[in-house]
C-alpha cells in the first residue's frame, strides 16, 4: 500500500500531490519536446492555463457535489492534497483554460490538443495512485475476500481509516489506466487518429471511471436514486464523442 505521504530528503510531501505534479511534469514536458521550438513559450503558456483553470474547476465541482461535507468543514475546501480533483471539472476547466489562453497566445489548438494526449492516461494513473494513498475513490466493502479474485478485493481503509474487506478500486483504476498508456503509445508510435485520438482517449478515461463507480463506496450524492457522477460522465462523453466525430483528419501543423 502506498503511503499517504513520502519523504524526499528531509521535507515531507503528499504522495497525491506529488504523483499528480509528476505526470504533469512529464505530459507537459511531452508535449513541449514534440511543438516546434518558437513556439514553446508560447504553448508552456497555454498548459499554465490549462493547469489552473482544471484545478479550480476540479475542485469547485467536487466541493459542490459534497457540500454537506464541507459546508461544516470549510477548511478543507482548498485542502486538495487530500485528494478531490474531480475529472469532469478537471476536464471543462483545463478546456477553457486552454482554449483562451491559446487564442490570447494564436496558438494551433488542433495540433496543440493532439500533443496533449499522452496527458490523460499520464494523469489517470496519477489519480488512481494518489488515490491509493490518500483512500480516495476507496472501494465499496463486501462480506468476505474469498468470493472475489485475489487482484480484485483486498483489506484497505476508507477516508475514515477504517479497514474492511472491499473491493480494490484504486489497483483496477491503475491496471485500466496502464492499458489506456500502451493503446495511447501504439496511436502515437503507428500515427493512428492523428488529430482524433485525445478525444478516443478522453472517451475512454470516461468509461474507466463510469465502470469504476460501481464499485466504489465513498459517499456520492444522487439524483432519483442514481449517483450525480453518472449523469455528468454521459454527458462528457456525449459531448465528447460529437467532437471526435467532427475532429479535422488532416491539419497542417
Amino acid at each position: 500500500m502506498f503511503e499517504p505521504t513520502i519523504q524526499i530528503f528531509s521535507i515531507e510531501l503528499s504522495t497525491y500531490t506529488t504523483v499528480i505534479a509528476l505526470a504533469l511534469f512529464i505530459g507537459g514536458g511531452f508535449v513541449l519536446y514534440r511543438t516546434p521550438a518558437d513556439e514553446r513559450l508560447r504553448v508552456f503558456d497555454v498548459l499554465i492555463g490549462g493547469l489552473i483553470g482544471g484545478l479550480i474547476l476540479a475542485r469547485v465541482q467536487h466541493v459542490l457535489i459534497n457540500w454537506n461535507h464541507f459546508v461544516f468543514h470549510r477548511n478543507e475546501i482548498l485542502q486538495i492534497n487530500a485528494g478531490g480533483l474531480d475529472w469532469h471539472g478537471a476536464f471543462l476547466g483545463a478546456g477553457i483554460g486552454v482554449l483562451l489562453v491559446a487564442r490570447w497566445r494564436k496558438v494551433n489548438l488542433v495540433c496543440l490538443v493532439d500533443r496533449l494526449t499522452l496527458l490523460l492516461p499520464l494523469l489517470l494513473i496519477a489519480m488512481w495512485w494518489g488515490c491509493w494513498s490518500a483512500s480516495c475513490n476507496y472501494g465499496r466493502e463486501v462480506a468476505t475476500l474469498a468470493d472475489y479474485p485475489a487482484w480484485f478485493v483486498w483489506e484497505g481503509r476508507d477516508i475514515f481509516g477504517l479497514y474492511a474487506p472491499r473491493f480494490h478500486t484504486q489497483f483496477v483504476g491503475i491496471t485500466l489506466s496502464v492499458f489506456l498508456m500502451l493503446l495511447t503509445l501504439v496511436l502515437f508510435f503507428k500515427k493512428w487518429l492523428v488529430f482524433r485520438r485525445f478525444w478516443l482517449l478522453s472517451i475512454s478515461v470516461t468509461c474507466i471511471i463510469f465502470c469504476i463507480r460501481w464499485l466504489q463506496g465513498d459517499y456520492s450524492p444522487t439524483l432519483s436514486q442514481i449517483p450525480i457522477g453518472y449523469y455528468f460522465d454521459i454527458v462528457l462523453v456525449v459531448f465528447v464523442l460529437y467532437v471526435f466525430i467532427r475532429s479535422p483528419k488532416q491539419v497542417d501543423c
